[in-house]
């Protein structure tokens, strides 16, 4: 007993680290206490904001920086439009652009990570829309378009837009006039496609008497087809609608009947979805209550065929809230055990929430689901990107603004417990469990060699033993054990398993 109670403390002690950094709690080793915020260098400015960042492979940030200021000539506010790149560890790269800096002059609403660091841009000009391609030093790409810019001769509104494949590209439009969205089709180097639709575009009618619809975001699926997603407006109400294309981009008569579906929750004002491996659909946003004056956040889950998959909250919907008054969802990806880590706004603090794979808060993060980083001194602070890093932990980048219009790159790192979640801390023995996490029960499946005495112990963090079983005697081979948690409470557990031979020690994780 004491070589085993010996065994367990090693064990405890070479995780003693992993069991202090609790999921959804701040990696201390990051920045000053888990956050960076490094000044965005413009200068003169009434504001700035960040829009959109992506994350290249060698772990630097681009981002898209919008700044305003008041015009005293003209008594507006000017917009100006910048790149920019970040190292990890907040700072800029001054390899970029100009002292890490590289100045546009169209709004960017899509930008693509292209091979070799280039980057794919997507926007308006003075209502035109155009693409772009920029180097990976900061510069326009000037093998593309005309000196690195596309032009469309199209002056419609600008939605979304997906980078294909097979390296084309589409964006989405509309014609709310007569009841049309519309799709632009655009081969890899920036032409438009004339021979889809019609001189390179093709046109879907809706009902107008289910309101103005626009789609707002676009994904393409493994196997080829699409998911779009957007909103309609009718009589000052809002309602989330999801199409599917097939691969030839018409209408698929197997999802939803006729290729369209409205989530029935009025007021669902989508951020994001995301597509999961079996084919269903996660769509997440944020809806106003109490008369306009609260925000809530809304995760709703489709199943492939279209319809509402009912294993999800209750009839294929959660509500939930980052604990303040106006909580923003403005993004989430799901872990690779298909939780959803959401982020977002919480009365002008970073605000993350993990949910489980059935919707539920999950209480191994934080302890509630949920946490809020304020950033000391700033007025107002936005999440808007989230990236689980390769050692598990969640890296999450945005905004924030301060005093005297002094805007700020923000980060802040955060431990999400995956990492460890499934991984054997010590094994002599060949042991298995399935599924961890668990929330209820898991099986074990281990390997004796010998006709022995089998100890079963679980433990707590504390080292205490919470369940004991001994099997007298067990024969040789392959054997497996249904383990019931049902009474027990949420958080990490360690399971001991010995004969006289060998044993192992394996981490189970039980959440909500």
């Amino acid at each position: 007993m004491k070589q085993l109670k010996l065994i367990l403390m090693l064990v405890l002690l070479q995780n003693v680290n992993a069991i202090a950094q609790t999921p959804g709690t701040l990696d201390l080793t990051f920045g000053t206490n888990g956050v960076i915020a490094n000044q965005i260098p413009i200068k003169n400015v009434d504001g700035a904001y960040i829009t959109q960042q992506l994350r290249q492979q060698d772990g630097k940030y681009i981002a898209n920086v919008n700044e305003y200021h008041y015009d005293d000539i003209t008594g507006i506010y000017i917009e100006k439009y910048y790149l920019m790149r970040f190292h990890t560890d907040g700072q800029i790269d001054h390899s970029f652009g100009t002292n890490g800096v590289f100045s546009i002059d169209f709004s960017v609403s899509s930008m693509f990570l292209l091979a070799g660091n280039k980057i794919l841009l997507c926007g308006t000009e003075e209502e035109e829309i155009i693409t772009a391609r920029v180097l990976d030093n900061g510069t326009f790409d000037i093998t593309y378009g005309y000196k690195g810019k596309n032009y469309t001769g199209l002056f419609i509104p600008f939605y979304a837009a997906e980078q294909m494949k097979d390296g084309g590209l589409i964006i989405s439009s509309n014609q709310p006039s007569d009841g049309r969205n519309l799709l632009i089709k655009f081969d890899a180097g920036g032409n438009r496609d004339f021979n889809f639709g019609e001189n390179g575009i093709r046109y879907y009618s809706y009902d107008l008497n289910l309101g103005y619809r626009y789609i707002s975001r676009i994904k393409q699926m493994s196997n080829g087809q699409f998911i779009l997603g957007g909103v309609s407006y009718l009589n000052n109400n809002t309602n989330t609608f999801f199409i599917r294309l097939n691969e030839q981009l018409n209408y698929d008569s197997t999802f939803s009947n006729d290729g369209n579906f409205q989530l029935p929750y009025t007021g669902f004002r989508l951020s994001n979805f995301e597509i999961m491996n079996d084919g269903k659909i996660l769509a997440g946003g944020f809806y106003y209550f109490n008369s306009f004056n609260n925000m809530g956040i809304i995760f709703s889950r489709m199943k492939s065929d279209g319809t509402l998959d009912s294993t999800f909250g209750v009839k294929g919907t959660r509500t939930t809230s980052f604990g303040g008054a106006r909580d923003l969802l403005v993004k989430f990806i799901l872990q690779p055990d298909s939780k959803i880590i959401a982020i977002g706004n919480s009365n002008s603090r970073f605000a993350l929430l993990r949910l489980t794979a059935n919707g539920t808060l999950d209480p191994v993060f934080n302890g509630t689901g949920k946490t809020v980083t304020p950033f000391n001194g700033c007025i107002d602070a936005n999440a808007t990107y989230v990236n689980m890093e390769p050692d598990g932990k969640l890296l999450v980048t945005g905004h924030a603004n301060y005093q005297d219009s002094v805007a700020k790159f923000t980060m802040a790192r955060y431990h999400s417990g995956y990492n460890t979640s499934i991984s054997t801390v010590r094994l002599t023995m060949p042991v298995a469990i399935a599924p961890n996490p668990t929330t209820n029960q898991c099986k074990i499946s281990y390997t004796v060699s010998n006709e022995q005495t089998v100890s079963i112990s679980l433990y707590n963090i504390h080292g205490q033993v919470v369940f004991e079983q001994k099997i007298e005697p067990q024969s040789p081979g392959n054997q497996e054990l249904i383990l019931s948690l049902d009474d027990f409470s949420p958080g990490v557990y360690f399971l001991n398993i010995q004969n006289g031979e060998a044993q192992g020690v394996i981490k189970i994780i039980k959440s909500e």
